[in-house]
């Protein structure tokens, strides 16, 4: 019944493997969510967690409730209220690693009751390594965990059939509710998980079909209660509801045409390299059709095929669905390539063994299984090699963390248009934005597809524009009359140390005033001023526009006096940060960036005379008094002139 200790060595080896491709760089990303589904559902599980009810979240209260309730649970017990609900992400993905590694260790099983040790090991192999499988295998949603729950069901109901066992039966009949609280869709196996156990009224005596039939009878009425219970007690009805229900499938409902069957084996068959799905399957037909197959090994394939079919046929129903929809198929299919597989280290040896008529290779099996094992081993090395490059890839910081940091230190709050990529990285509940300050999506677009007053008529203060469409805007006309109107902040070009994407930041005013000067390494290059005439009593705001050639030592304060003309007596001042206290200026380490100050406001004294005085700015430390001095030893830089009436 159960493999020798070298077979469990073995596939010991290769889950260990297949964990260090999908544990290294499962929390990429965060704090920022890349995938939609991630933020959607913790989401749902906070929303009942708060109020009750998840409907408010796009409906997801009919939404399969397996992954939900994993992520409430989580949420009450290992989350702190006060941050983002996507914080849970990193242990939802731990989990859902592990449930792909159990993945590999039952399909591993199947695959060695159906065809040998090999087949088990072969199937195990292609699983463990597969890129889009590697890639899929990290996400905190309910696909990996329904296909645990559906390949657990298969294997048990095998099992409990061939070794009359009701209890493994009944456990594969709860394995397979799981499996649907996770994800409807696999509901699809339940005619295998039901039929084949019928297998066993085939040789038995009177007394024994009454037992049997109980048995089944009871498993019945259990997924029953349970089929009442989802339909009649929960939303699930109201699935229709859910955002974007009626493009994914209402609209796309009918019977499977051969293009939809086609198109979901395609997506399926991306999990593995095609030579080896070409070789599997032929294979495998030899192995289905080979008049000498035990009825026993034929049984455990035939429901593992029947299982892949059923789940091929009926996901096509709904259309062409992407890959993650069909998980447990491409597990069921690793298996049934590992079958195929061990079927040419049987044609192999027998082949050896004619030629050599029985002399060499009959006392050495080991042969061809060992030739086999190369060439799978080789012709899966592009699909290792993809995983391990995903593997790395996951581990690099993503560019979304670093704009989300950069905006929420250094801009004020105010409306910003971005394209898809960008489109949720402030938005606290979707895309996991732990600051405070607030960055609303205005629209989904690039600044050219509007006139710029019409954004600035919308109150919209930043664009995030694709890195490529900034270099487009560089060689067209049109491109540089919007960059003469504005001020690039901040750019992030591509590089390969980073995940997300290359993207440059624009303030989409221009400024309203040139400036020329340095004081140590930070040069001033302009500043925004509400009024250069004002009376005694009357406040003026000015905010400066910096670059910094390298970090300064030392955090600065920034002063803003207003002087006469002749002397340095002060007639008024502000001082303060210049961002506040989010940026100091040893942070200032971006030779391109330019720093947008705080506003500062100056109110001149009720007793000030009228006249012409200068504005002057520059830096100080707080602690000792210390300035940044110009070239020429001048501690200040002179801005503009302010007339007093």
């Amino acid at each position: 019944m159960w493999p020798a200790t070298w077979w469990w060595v073995m596939l010991a080896i290769i889950l260990l493997g297949a964990g260090m491709l999908r544990y290294t760089g499962y929390n990429f990303s965060l704090p920022y969510v890349e995938h939609l589904d991630e933020p959607a559902l913790t989401t749902a599980a906070d929303s009942i967690l708060s109020i009750g009810t998840a409907k408010p979240i796009h409906h997801l209260d009919a939404y399969p409730p397996g992954i939900v309730t994993l992520d409430y649970f989580l949420l009450r017990w290992f989350h702190n209220p006060t941050e983002p609900p996507t914080t849970i992400l990193s242990i939802v993905r731990l989990l859902s690693i592990t449930a792909t590694l159990g993945i590999g260790a039952l399909i591993a099983l199947l695959g060695y009751r159906v065809a040998g040790p090999l087949s088990g090991l072969l199937a195990s192999w292609l699983w463990g390594g597969g890129t889009i499988i590697v890639e899929y295998s990290r996400y905190g949603t309910a696909d990996n965990f329904t296909a645990l729950f559906a390949i657990l069901a298969i294997l048990l109901t095998s099992m409990g059939t061939l070794y009359s066992r009701n209890r493994w039966l009944t456990l594969g009949v709860i394995c397979l509710i799981l499996a649907i609280v996770f994800k409807y869709q696999a509901i699809l196996l339940a005619p295998a998980v039901f039929l084949m156990p019928l297998w066993r009224l085939k040789d038995a005596k009177k007394q024994e079909r009454q037992h049997i039939l109980r048995n089944y009878a009871d498993n019945l009425i259990i997924f029953s209660i349970f089929m009442f219970w989802l339909i009649m007690l929960t939303p699930v009805l109201g699935a229709k509801q859910m955002a974007g229900w009626d493009e994914a499938y209402t609209q796309k409902l009918g019977i499977p045409s051969v293009d939809r069957l086609f198109g979901t084996m395609q997506e399926i068959a991306r999990g593995y390299e095609g030579i080896v799905i070409v070789a599997g399957l032929l294979g495998l037909g030899v192995y289905l059709w080979k008049p000498t197959r035990g009825n026993l090994s034929l049984f455990d394939g035939g429901i593992v095929f029947i299982s892949e079919l059923l789940w091929i046929v009926g996901i096509s129903c709904f259309g062409v669905q992407n890959i993650r929809q069909s998980i447990t198929a491409v597990a069921l299919l690793a298996v049934l390539l590992g079958i195929g597989l061990m079927e040419w280290a049987s044609l192999l040896q027998w082949l050896l063994n004619k030629l050599s008529k029985g002399e060499v290779f009959t006392k050495q099996p080991w042969i061809g299984q060992a030739v086999v094992c190369i060439l799978v081993v080789w012709c899966s090395l592009p699909q290792l090699h993809g995983s391990i490059a995903n593997a790395r890839e996951h581990t690099l910081p993503d560019r979304r963390n670093d704009l989300a940091l950069w905006f929420e230190t250094t801009l004020n709050p105010g409306l910003y248009i971005a394209d898809k990529a960008n489109h949720k990285t402030f938005d606290r509940y979707w895309g996991g934005f732990p600051g405070q300050k607030y960055f609303p999506l205005f629209a989904m677009e690039v600044v050219t597809q509007r006139p710029l007053q019409e954004w600035r008529d919308n109150e919209v203060l930043y664009a995030i524009v694709p890195y490529s469409d900034y270099q487009e805007m560089l060689t067209t006309i049109k491109g540089q009359k919007y960059l003469d109107q504005m001020v690039m902040l901040k750019s992030y070009p591509p590089n390969p140390n980073y995940r997300g994407p290359s993207m440059v930041i624009f303030r989409i005013y221009p400024m309203q005033n040139l400036a020329e000067g340095r004081l140590g390494p930070i040069d001033i290059l302009g500043y925004d001023i509400d009024r250069t005439t004002v009376s005694p009593g009357d406040t003026l705001t000015i905010s400066y526009y910096w670059r910094a050639s390298q970090s300064p030592d030392v955090s600065y304060q920034v002063f803003t006096h207003i002087l006469p003309l002749d002397s340095t007596d002060l007639v008024a001042q502000q001082d303060g940060h210049p961002l506040e206290l989010s940026r100091p200026t040893t942070s200032w380490d971006d030779p391109h960036e330019i720093i947008l100050s705080q506003p500062f406001s100056i109110t001149i004294g009720d007793t000030v005379p009228s006249g012409e005085y200068k504005l002057v700015t520059g830096f100080y430390e707080l602690d000792t008094g210390q300035r940044l001095n110009t070239s020429a030893g001048d501690s200040y830089l002179n801005v503009t002139h302010i007339w007093v009436k």
